[in-house]
């Protein structure tokens, strides 16, 4: 009988190089580009995943670089804005005080506190947006939300699905946090509930408006919980939003 070491059985080494050749091949698009693919940027969504204090500032889910995604898509909300985007979607935490979710994670971003709220930064550009509120890693079950401030509270899912039907948008861009949880849930959702309806929609993720948290080993070890290294999830979940035909891009910048 041969030993395989796990190693081997997952071909660790072979895995490893498949990854660096994805990174490195990621390019840069720009606004104009998606512009055109789409008959113009009225057609174009910008979503923004729980970019909230948080997840960036306060609390037990509070990462650093989290945090230092606050520029690239400050940048990024203030050039679709500029451009003639319609459609901007904020995704937003926010927890009831029992949610089931924290079985899996320490209590964050409760319904009413600061954790929840947008980072300051992304504030100015709430009126006109669309906001929706989730109690889970996902959007699609049970987020409601509607246009900021008062307009009807909609159930994120029938939301979207409308605007797929009716033709306003053709193409999503995803941005914040965490890459390898809500990020790739949003936008694997987004992608096939296109596939469902057989509406040709393209999701976009730019890799440096995306991340994760870090938990080193040791760390995890300490704490009694699973490890998380950063880079890793982070690589690994664009590859898999890469498989299931969302396009990765290295960064997007103005036209």
């Amino acid at each position: 009988m041969v030993n395989t070491t796990l190693e081997e059985l997952i071909g660790v080494e072979e895995m490893v190089g498949v990854l660096g050749a994805f990174k490195n091949s990621l390019r840069v698009a720009s606004w104009a580009d998606l512009a055109q693919r789409t008959g113009g940027m009225g057609k174009v969504s910008l979503v923004v995943v729980d970019m909230v204090n948080g997840f960036c500032r306060q609390g037990a889910l509070a990462s650093p670089r989290i945090a230092a995604l606050i520029p690239t898509i400050t940048r990024l909300v203030l050039q679709y804005r500029n451009d003639g985007g319609q459609y901007l979607l904020f995704i937003n935490d926010a927890h009831t005080e029992n949610a089931a979710e924290f079985s899996a994670f320490p209590p964050h971003c409760l319904v009413g506190t600061s954790e929840s709220e947008l980072v300051d930064e992304l504030k100015p550009y709430l009126q006109e947006s669309f906001l929706f509120a989730k109690n889970a890693t996902t959007a699609v079950f049970g987020a409601r939300g509607g246009r900021y401030p008062d307009g009807e509270k909609l159930d994120f899912l029938s939301f979207v699905r409308g605007l797929l039907a009716d033709g306003k948008v053709k193409l999503f861009v995803v941005v914040g946090n965490c890459t390898d949880l809500c990020v790739l849930q949003c936008a694997l959702a987004l992608k096939l509930l296109g596939n469902s309806l057989n509406l040709p929609v393209e999701v976009v993720v730019p890799e440096d408006a995306v991340t994760t948290y870090d938990l080193p080993v040791d760390a995890a070890r300490a704490a009694g919980t699973l490890p998380h290294p950063a880079e890793p999830n982070h690589l690994w979940a664009l590859y898999h939003m890469a498989l299931n035909d969302i396009s990765v891009v290295k960064s997007l910048v103005d036209n």
